[in-house]
C-alpha cells in the first residue's frame, strides 16, 4: 500500500512539470515579402498561443524579402523620441488556459538599409513599458542578445512586448527581422501552474495522507 501511495503522490508532482520548455515562441521571416500588416509565430511552446508581431503607429510597412520590416523610424533623437513617436514592433505572449510562463531571455536577426535605424531598445507590458530592459547597437546586421533574467518577467500568463527602433539616417531607411535561422526568439519557461493549480494539488496530497493514516488504523 506504501508504494502504491507513493507512486500517486510522484505521478501527481511530475504532472505539474509537463511540458516545460526552453522555447516559448519563435518567429521566421524567410518566405515573407517584408509589408505582409503582421507576422506569425512558426514554432509556439505547447502551453503558449500562437503569437502575432505587428508595428507601432509610427513605422510603415515597406517591402524587403525575407523580412519583417519597417521605414518611417525616428531620425536622430532618442529613446523618449522612439517611444512618442510609436516606433516598434510589438508582440503578445499569452499562456494557454491553465499554464503561466517566465520569460529568460529573448534572441533576434536584425538587418537595415544604410539609413536605418541603428539603435534598437525593448521595453514590456510588465512596467507599462516605462522602463527600458534591454538595448542594442544594431548599426550592423548581426544576430542580437537579451538576458532578461533579472527583469522580474516571472509567472505571467500575458506579456507584450515592444522592441523600438531610433537614430535612422532618412525617413525611407528601413530596419527588421532578417537573418540566418529564427530571426525573433522568446525562451524561458511555461507551464509552472497557477496558484489555482497547486491549491489543487496540495488538496489531492492531503487527502492521500487522510486515506494513509486511515489505511495504518
Amino acid at each position: 500500500m506504501k508504494k502504491t501511495l507513493l507512486l500517486v503522490v510522484v505521478l501527481l508532482f511530475g504532472s505539474l512539470f509537463v511540458g516545460r520548455a526552453d522555447l516559448l515562441v519563435g518567429f521566421e521571416f524567410y518566405d515573407y515579402a517584408g509589408d505582409e500588416a503582421r507576422g506569425t509565430s512558426t514554432v509556439e511552446n505547447a502551453n503558449i498561443q500562437v503569437t502575432y508581431i505587428e508595428r507601432g503607429s509610427g513605422i510603415s510597412a515597406a517591402a524587403n524579402a525575407h523580412r519583417f520590416n519597417g521605414t518611417s523610424w525616428t531620425i536622430g533623437g532618442g529613446e523618449s523620441d522612439a517611444v512618442t513617436s510609436n516606433d516598434y514592433f510589438t508582440w503578445t505572449l499569452n499562456a494557454k488556459a491553465g499554464a503561466s510562463f517566465s520569460v529568460t531571455n529573448i534572441v533576434f536577426n536584425w538587418d537595415r538599409s544604410s539609413t536605418g535605424p541603428s539603435n534598437a531598445f525593448l521595453r514590456t507590458s510588465n512596467d507599462g513599458f516605462s522602463s527600458t530592459i534591454a538595448s542594442w547597437d544594431v548599426s550592423g546586421a548581426s544576430n542580437y542578445v537579451a538576458d532578461l533574467s533579472g527583469a522580474a518577467l516571472t509567472n505571467l500568463t500575458s506579456l507584450e512586448f515592444r522592441l523600438y527602433g531610433y537614430r535612422a539616417g532618412t525617413s525611407a531607411g528601413s530596419g527588421g527581422f532578417e537573418g540566418s535561422g529564427d530571426d525573433l526568439v522568446i525562451n524561458g519557461v511555461s507551464a509552472i501552474p497557477e496558484p489555482g493549480t497547486l491549491a489543487l494539488f496540495g488538496s489531492a496530497l492531503a487527502g492521500l495522507l487522510i486515506l494513509r493514516r486511515r489505511w495504518r488504523i
